[in-house]
């Protein structure tokens, strides 16, 4: 498949020993890391005791093309093939699927299958909609702007506003 991929790389967490979240030593080196922006929210997903896990074997669908979903996923190991009419994307680790769709409340644009097995941080939709409500205005206006940009809407959902 020659679609392009989208992934966080996670030797480094490797390098430094930080692949277990919850350990003393890890957030130590989190700390001192010298971490991009997307390393750092990934790692915070990763160690976040709010969210679930989700396993998912090869071939399992994550997202289907016209259907609402209720949970996002965050991937923490392994790939999926993202498609629709437009052609495919590969993700991997960081890679988000679903989060933007969930917040406007429209239905997904793509069909998501995974190539191998899947590791999820599962987000639930309902409970991040009712964290944008409860969050400062900067930061649901963050959140507009984004899902509009990743959507190509318009007009800001309802479920936004």
């Amino acid at each position: 498949m020659n679609a392009p991929i989208f992934g966080i790389d996670q030797s480094k967490f490797k390098h430094l020993g930080m692949m277990d979240p919850q350990n003393r030593h890890t957030l130590e080196a989190f700390d001192s890391a010298q971490l991009s922006t997307e390393e750092r929210l990934f790692f915070r997903l990763l160690s976040s005791s709010l969210l679930r896990t989700g396993l998912f074997d090869l071939g399992s669908k994550l997202a289907t093309a016209g259907e609402h979903t209720d949970l996002a996923h965050v991937i923490v190991t392994g790939q999926v093939v993202a498609s629709n009419a437009k052609g495919q994307v590969l993700m991997g680790p960081g890679s988000v699927i679903g989060l933007a769709e969930g917040l406007a409340q429209v239905p997904s644009s793509w069909d998501v299958v995974a190539q191998t097995t899947v590791n999820t941080r599962i987000i639930p939709i309902a409970r991040a909609l009712r964290e944008i409500q409860g969050a400062n205005a900067g930061l649901r206006g963050v959140c507009r702007i984004t899902v509009l940009r990743i959507l190509g809407l318009k007009h800001v959902p309802e479920s936004l506003k």
